[in-house]
């Protein structure tokens, strides 16, 4: 059962990503985003649920993650 959560949480992560770097957001600008929109993340949850979705930070140009 762990599993299939883990699955539906990664295909969700990936999806933010996706769109995050649709528009061109850092993580930090999506969390700033996220924060001014009520939510209480920082940039340490962020990293964190990352590595938890096992997704993996590549470079898409200079200063970009």
């Amino acid at each position: 059962m762990k599993q299939i959560y883990s699955e539906k949480y990664r295909q969700i992560g990936l999806k933010i990503a996706y769109y995050r770097k649709l528009r061109g957001l850092t993580q930090e600008e999506l969390a700033e985003r996220l924060r001014a929109a009520g939510f209480d993340v920082t940039q340490a949850t962020v990293s964190r649920d990352i590595r938890e979705l096992n997704l993996s930070k590549l470079s898409t140009g200079p200063g970009r993650q």
